[in-house]
């Protein structure tokens, strides 16, 4: 948020640049088994490892919850494929085929993991 201050009558009104359209990442050919919870990364519910967006969620850079850092906001119906985690302080990240994007699971979460997520690395980004 911004406040002015001072005297702004003779400022120039600009337009925002417009901003390149984001890449959607790729759908898979066969629809996810949803679940109602997440599954832990050992556990085996059938296909693939997916992560499922029923609502908006930010995706950052980096595994870090800093506003510099968001790369991104999936939107529902949105579908990303986990290639790595890491955990830190409690926080389970999920590395992304987003453009390498990262995307933190916490309580509230608007995406669901489903599949066998038991082979994917942890990696220490």
């Amino acid at each position: 948020a911004v406040n002015s201050a001072g005297n702004c009558v003779g400022l120039d009104v600009m337009a925002p640049p417009s901003v390149p359209p984001t890449a959607v990442p790729p759908q898979p050919t066969n629809p996810p088994v949803q679940a109602t919870n997440p599954p832990s990364p050992t556990s085996v519910s059938g296909g693939p490892c997916l992560i499922t967006f029923s609502g908006p969620e930010l995706i950052y850079t980096q595994p870090t919850v800093d506003p510099s850092l968001i790369f991104d906001q999936v939107q529902v119906g949105y579908e990303l494929i986990p290639v790595g985690r890491w955990n830190s302080s409690g926080q389970d990240w999920w590395k992304t085929n987003y453009f390498n994007s990262w995307w933190l699971n916490k309580p509230g979460t608007m995406g669901t993991v489903s599949g066998d997520c038991s082979g994917l690395p942890f990696i220490n980004p």
